[in-house]
């Protein structure tokens, strides 16, 4: 018979697969192959069998989880005996011992990549089997590109896209970007490089920086520091961004490539040509218009992890009697749980690649000005230590924070002081210290300079955490400031003198050493070495003010807003005069 995809299914959502007999009994290790997230199910995912029936038989996962599927059911029949597992099929884990063969009959399917693939997996012990010992190392000198299978073999002719291998660091800081005289006459489609540069974000990544701290990293991001500071996004449509949780910085691989080689926009751009074959288009074109126009078309539709937040926040609990509030008032000391923002989870999605896939977790739910869930940030509970899980992410945000924030405490009238914590627990050690007033969680540093100036009063205290670097360079909290600044807000500054946080000052001294801290907050100051450039006198600071008021109104026109170096130059004449 012929089967015509298209005339089946228009959007080509199909699978194949051809059945085959098992035999099953109880203890057999077996494994899911094809993952379906609606019953908890996870390809490769490791599974015990406990019972077997005439129509069932039923699974256990590794975090004593039960399933019972069924056998005449299509949909249960992914499964597969998991006695051994290939190289591919466990990438992002590892295995204690490791059997590789490599055969150099055919280089297309024998070549570095898939060597690294194969030795990269074993924990303890890896054993390599090879008709021809030279000429597999020649063979390992080679990385081609990704083709199909089809491509590899030669059924088809490789497509036109294909990109040249990347080469080493040191080759390519040593290699001329763009050949003379053609540097002049060459250009580039600039979103196309982009984009280009996202399909091989691992391999660009690699090429730039090395490698990823294995321990933080995960098929969802690529982690770069012994914390893991350096965040690579691999999925979605922010694959290729990046932020760096201890300077702010972010961006995408075109900015890498800035920052990593020290180059200029167009320097960078021609080098991200050169490495995924752009280099040999000539004609570019910026569209900007095209790519706004995209991200309003998806603004309004919410991401898969918004949704699972405002999902987790409908099926959560108030926090008593839960191992939420075991961990905060054992663990952390902290005694006033009251608030409906704070709340526990028995059940939350860790990652696909933990042994134990769902853990309990305290919740802390950020909302927005209208009070609607923006996101919720998992603090996976251990249940046996009451501590947090000691695993790769012990705490992980779903959906974005969009300006939200964790409503701590919301003060008693508008005059009330909004005190700013980094984490839950600090904001939770806060509000015990300052009772009517407001605390808000911004769950991180990072989110401090977007949060929704409407969830703020008009004085507002930082309560940073003291990580033993000096706040003066401190590019986050620089541009946190200016913004409230902008927004008229009055600022201080509050940080326990020893390093640690806030929560850490209440284990060790009490609620009274963090009203100490509080009463001690100070209004930041620009750093020494700057202030003699914004030093004036008084005949130039009044000719700079009447300069600003003919700029911000001219005539009897409508009142203009002051432009940013306009506010710049305000600010700094009221530092001066105050």
């Amino acid at each position: 018979s012929i089967f015509l995809p298209e005339k089946a299914n228009q959007d080509w959502k199909i699978e194949l697969f051809k059945g085959a007999p098992g035999m099953i009994s109880v203890g057999e290790k077996i494994h899911f192959k094809k993952s379906d997230k609606a019953e908890a199910r996870f390809a490769n995912e490791k599974l015990i069998v406990t019972d077997v029936s005439n129509d069932t038989f039923s699974v256990k996962d590794t975090s004593g989880h039960i399933q019972t599927l069924h056998k005449n059911e299509l949909k249960d029949a992914h499964w597969d005996y998991s006695y051994t597992s290939t190289s591919y099929s466990i990438q992002g884990s590892s295995s204690p011992f490791v059997i590789a063969v490599a055969n150099t009959g055919n280089k297309k399917t024998n070549h570095f990549r898939s060597f690294y693939i194969m030795v990269s997996r074993g924990s303890v012990h890896t054993m390599i089997y090879t008709d021809d010992y030279n000429k597999l190392k020649g063979q390992l000198g080679f990385t081609p590109n990704k083709t199909s299978a089809l491509e590899a073999l030669g059924i088809i002719p490789a497509s036109s896209k294909i990109k040249p291998s990347f080469e080493t660091k040191k080759q390519a800081e040593n290699t001329p970007l763009v050949k003379k005289n053609v540097a002049q006459t060459r250009s580039f489609d600039a979103k196309e490089v982009v984009q280009n540069l996202s399909s091989n974000t691992e391999c660009v990544v690699q090429h730039l920086l090395g490698t990823p701290n294995a321990a933080l990293s995960s098929k969802k991001e690529m982690r770069y520091g012994s914390k893991g500071s350096l965040s690579i996004c691999l999925q979605g449509d922010k694959r290729g961004t990046w932020f760096n949780f201890e300077t702010g910085e972010k961006g995408n691989l075109i900015h890498l490539i800035q920052a990593s080689l020290s180059l200029d926009f167009k320097s960078s751009l021609a080098y991200a040509a050169k490495i995924t074959g752009d280099d040999l288009k000539e004609k570019v074109h910026f569209p900007i218009k095209n790519r706004v126009k995209s991200t309003e078309k998806h603004a309004d539709t919410p991401s898969k992890t918004k949704i699972y937040a405002q999902q987790l926040s409908k099926e959560s609990l108030p926090i008593h009697g839960t191992l939420a509030e075991t961990y905060l008032k054992e663990t952390r000391g902290i005694t006033n749980l009251s608030g409906n923002n704070v709340r526990f989870h028995p059940k939350v999605f860790t990652d696909k690649n933990e042994t134990i896939k769902y853990r309990p977790a305290l919740l802390c739910i950020a909302r927005d000005k209208e009070n609607s869930v923006q996101s919720v940030q998992a603090i996976y509970i251990d249940k046996n230590t009451f501590d947090k899980a000691k695993i790769s992410i012990p705490k992980k945000t779903f959906g974005a924070f969009g300006g939200a924030g964790v409503m701590v405490s919301e003060g008693i009238d508008k005059d009330a002081v909004t005190y700013i914590t980094e984490g839950i627990e600090t904001g939770l050690s806060v509000r015990d210290a300052v009772q009517n007033e407001r605390v808000i969680t911004a769950l991180g540093k990072q989110n401090m300079p977007s949060i929704d100036i409407n969830l703020l009063t008009d004085k507002v205290v930082l309560c940073l955490d003291n990580d033993g670097k000096s706040i003066h360079d401190d590019k986050i909290l620089h541009e946190t400031i200016d913004r409230l600044k902008l927004h008229g807000k009055e600022v201080k500054i509050a940080i326990p003198n020893k390093k640690g946080d806030f929560n850490d000052v209440v284990k060790s001294e009490g609620i009274s050493g963090v009203i100490s801290i509080l009463n001690k907050s100070f209004k930041p100051e620009i750093p020494q070495e700057n202030l003699s450039k914004i030093s004036m006198t008084s005949t130039q600071i009044t000719t700079s003010l009447e300069r600003i008021s003919r700029d911000i109104k001219l005539d009897n026109e409508p009142v203009k807003t002051p432009n940013i170096e306009q506010i710049k130059l305000l600010q700094r004449l009221d530092l001066e005069i105050g």
